[in-house]
């Protein structure tokens, strides 16, 4: 997630399509970005499966060089956006 003012852009690790309530396919999903206000209206639900990700990431910082950086989330499901959308 990236937050500027009040617009986010969201960046999928993984997207699988849905079809009659079931996981389908997954699909390249490229970052969908626009006001946070517009996102809230399209979250449906929140998983409870919530985790770390474990992977050796970084950032850099000027005056403490490489910086350990720890992210995670859990799965979330947004309705009626296409992807690739820029949601205004």
């Amino acid at each position: 997630i990236r937050l500027s003012g009040d617009q986010v852009s969201l960046e999928p690790g993984r997207a699988y399509l849905i079809r009659q309530g079931k996981l389908a396919e997954p699909v390249k999903c490229p970052p969908i970005v626009g006001s946070i206000w517009s996102l809230f209206g399209r979250l449906e639900t929140v998983g409870q499966d919530f985790a770390w990700d474990s992977s050796d990431a970084g950032c850099l910082d000027s005056l403490a060089g490489t910086r350990p950086l720890t992210t995670g989330a859990p799965h979330a499901r947004f309705v009626d956006v296409s992807l690739g959308e820029v949601v205004g």
